[in-house]
């Protein structure tokens, strides 16, 4: 059987401004959004945000979502793969549940590995970054267009698609049971349990989340990874 160890939890860096002349705030922005200057240069502009990075260890070494670019360049990736007992060397391929940046902005610590995405979600980063950045990141790994199949013992990929159209779900057999690493799938636990989807989805990604959800829950599993929520839930 396999085993599933969360490598890196979900994190957010939040950054901003502070009692600054040099920032300007069209009078004209949402105002759900601003407030007034002079609470939005004393806090929080925005955020840096990581996923889980989940290890799997089985007949092979996989990954799934290495994480955002700052978790290989700071080198946090390979001091907790220390931790293990492991190296770059030792992981045997790499898996994206989607295409988003705080998911596969670290993909290139690991080129020449086979990297498994599926096609539309290759397609779907054609259209969202530009040309470079999918060689960077996508192209500089060896590609295996993934769907519904196994890639190692105990290992096998679901499509789940609805927060991207080509996102997947990875399904692991372990001792304590059935352990589904989801990505953003449900990116929280409100979203899994409550399906409270995020204001962005259209009706129809919403209609493919639910689905999706509802996949993952008819398999019952004993423990789900989120997106980004910490830990497992049981």
């Amino acid at each position: 059987m396999a085993q599933v160890t969360i490598l890196i939890e979900s994190a957010v860096r939040r950054f901003g401004l502070y009692k600054t002349s040099l920032f300007h705030i069209d009078s004209h922005c949402d105002e759900d959004l601003v407030d007034g200057i002079e609470n939005l240069v004393n806090r929080p502009l925005g955020f840096e945000v990581n996923c889980n990075s989940v290890l799997i260890r089985s007949d092979k070494n996989i990954i799934v979502d290495p994480g955002h670019f700052n978790m290989a360049s700071y080198g946090i990736i390979t001091a907790r793969l220390k931790e293990l007992n492991l190296d770059i060397s030792d992981i045997d391929a790499i898996v994206n549940t989607h295409c988003h940046d705080d998911h596969t902005g670290a993909n290139y610590l690991f080129r020449g590995k086979k990297l498994y995405i599926h096609q539309r979600e290759l397609d779907f980063a054609r259209t969202i970054y530009w040309k470079e950045y999918v060689s960077a990141f996508f192209e500089i790994l060896d590609v295996q267009r993934a769907g519904n199949m196994e890639i190692a013992e105990d290992v096998r990929i679901v499509e789940t698609p609805g927060h991207t159209p080509g996102s997947m779900s990875v399904l692991v057999g372990t001792p304590e049971g059935l352990v589904a690493i989801i990505g953003d799938t449900a990116m929280t636990e409100r979203e899994m349990k409550e399906r409270e989807l995020s204001r962005w989805y259209t009706p129809e990604a919403k209609t493919d989340v639910n689905k999706s959800i509802d996949l993952i829950q008819s398999l019952h599993p004993s423990a789900i990874i989120l997106g980004h929520s910490r830990g497992m839930i049981r």
